[in-house]
């Protein structure tokens, strides 16, 4: 994509995380990928919205301090408090499930991470549709 924003990757990687866990064939090690995915697309949403306001975004995978810069910063970002009190469970996703051997996510954290970014993205500007993720046929993630 010649245009393409942290905003559009960010959904890219929440399509990814919905696509794959729909798919989830009970591989615990499947939810520590969904899990990164997910991180990668809360962090990058709103690198994205700081970045569009001016703001140099930190190097940090840190979700609840990017979200304290933005507060600080008076960048126009929404959120609940339930992504809020979940943020620091996010960010953890980031590196422990790549750098720590036998770690594995919860099925119920991937659930409520979906749904938590999922909201995330839609205050901040994403469409449903832009959301859905391409399935095989037959593949339901209504309940997702």
């Amino acid at each position: 994509m010649n245009n393409e924003t942290l905003f559009d990757r960010a959904e890219g990687n929440f399509r990814y995380a919905v696509r794959n866990y729909s798919l989830f064939s009970g591989d615990e090690l499947e939810l520590n990928f969904i899990g990164y995915s997910l991180q990668q697309s809360a962090e990058l949403a709103i690198k994205h919205l700081m970045e569009i306001n001016g703001i140099r975004y930190e190097k940090t995978h840190q979700i609840e301090d990017l979200l304290d810069t933005c507060e600080a910063e008076s960048i126009p970002i929404r959120y609940t408090e339930d992504f809020y009190n979940f943020a620091p469970a996010i960010s953890r996703w980031e590196s422990q499930t790549r750098y720590i051997k036998n770690y594995r996510l919860a099925k119920r954290q991937v659930e409520k991470g979906i749904k938590l970014i999922r909201e995330f993205l839609i205050i901040n500007g994403a469409s449903e549709e832009d959301l859905k993720p391409s399935l095989p046929f037959g593949v339901d993630s209504s309940n997702i």
